[in-house]
């Protein structure tokens, strides 16, 4: 049964560029990365007709982020401070603009510290930065590999990457960081009757919008709202325009969350 669930989303992946699944390394859960509880039931529904298969969606859960605030540093040196690992790992995290994902850079000669080990660092600090700070995975960052100590009897690439996990949380632990929330750009179409509505539901979902356009007697509202306040609003117009309403939705990234 769950070999069949993977092969049937793996289908509908190749046919949604805006849906994606993976298996959780820990949980060992199917996680579906989907836009809107629409989506949900749409998927539900094709599970259902295209490949027979019965299955319920957990209700979708948010993914929230984290970004570093200003320049952080942190080095575990071996033998020292209760580092046990035969490593040393200096590291510095930096904040870059919105939307810039993850850099790694390192600065270390591989003449003093082999690829393999180098791969080791950077495999460590990837899965430090998915750990992230208080469950939040962290993006919008440049990480620099600035230092390193080598054992040359004892060091072995799995030291290296253990310990660059704990030393970049220390270093972000050091810059702080700042909660993000995923946000969409939307499109509304409804009949105008309704846009005066419509106008105040984006602003109570903390949204920004452009000037309405008129089509006959529709009209078309475009702009941005958090996934936080807009999960649910499908649902919310179809009801209030009697279903004549439609909304898109397409991720638009991440923005810092705003306190109420």
């Amino acid at each position: 049964m769950r070999r069949s669930v993977c092969d049937a989303l793996a289908q509908l992946t190749d046919e949604d560029p805006f849906l994606a699944f993976e298996i959780n390394d820990e949980s060992d859960a199917i996680e579906l990365k989907i836009f809107g509880m629409v989506q949900k039931e749409i998927i539900e529904q094709l599970l259902h007709e295209r490949f027979g298969i019965e299955t319920k969606i957990m209700e979708p859960e948010i993914i929230y982020k984290a970004k570093p605030n200003a320049l952080g540093e942190a080095c575990r040196f071996m033998y020292k401070d209760g580092n046990h690992l035969h490593a040393t790992v200096g590291l510095v995290v930096a904040p870059l603009p919105l939307g810039e994902g993850v850099v790694y850079k390192t600065e270390v000669s591989f003449g003093d510290l082999k690829k393999p080990f180098q791969n080791a660092v950077k495999e460590g600090c990837m899965k430090g930065l998915r750990k992230g700070v208080d469950g939040l995975e962290v993006t919008d960052v440049l990480v620099r590999f600035v230092y390193s100590e080598f054992n040359s009897v004892d060091s072995t690439p799995s030291d290296y990457r253990k310990l660059s996990e704990e030393v970049v949380g220390l270093a972000l632990g050091a810059s702080g960081t700042t909660e993000l929330e995923p946000i969409f750009r939307f499109e509304l179409w409804l009949p105008s009757v309704y846009v005066g509505r419509a106008i105040a539901d984006v602003l109570k979902m903390r949204g920004t919008f452009e000037d309405p356009e008129t089509v006959g007697d529709m009209s078309i509202l475009r702009g941005r709202v958090p996934q936080a306040t807009s999960q649910y609003y499908e649902v919310e117009l179809a009801d209030y325009t009697g279903g004549k309403g439609i909304v898109t939705f397409l991720p638009d990234g991440y923005i810092p969350v705003k306190e109420e």
